[in-house]
């Protein structure tokens, strides 16, 4: 994600935060701050989804990129599997 995109991520959740804290309605607390409701709308999509990507864990995979070339995702904290106490990964030259 680009730096510019998580700038406006992070006001956009700064105007959610901000509307939650202020005990007004969402309609009043946009026309409050000049921001018309379905912008406020989207905005708080925007962030809950990106709140939910951040949250959701990847699948671990090995993925071959190229011959003899393979990249790993890192584990998350927190996975108790013995299955991923020990890997041996044996290459063939050729």
């Amino acid at each position: 994600m680009k730096i510019s995109e998580k700038m406006k991520l992070q006001r956009w959740a700064q105007e959610v935060a901000d509307q939650a804290n202020s005990g007004l309605g969402r309609k009043a607390w946009c026309r409050l701050n000049g921001i018309p409701l379905s912008t406020f709308r989207y905005h708080k999509r925007r962030v809950l989804a990106a709140a939910e990507a951040e949250l959701t864990p990847q699948p671990n995979r090995i993925a071959p990129t190229a011959p003899n070339e393979i990249t790993f995702t890192q584990v998350p904290d927190g996975i108790e599997d013995s299955a991923t106490d020990v890997c041996r990964i044996g290459l063939r030259s050729g």
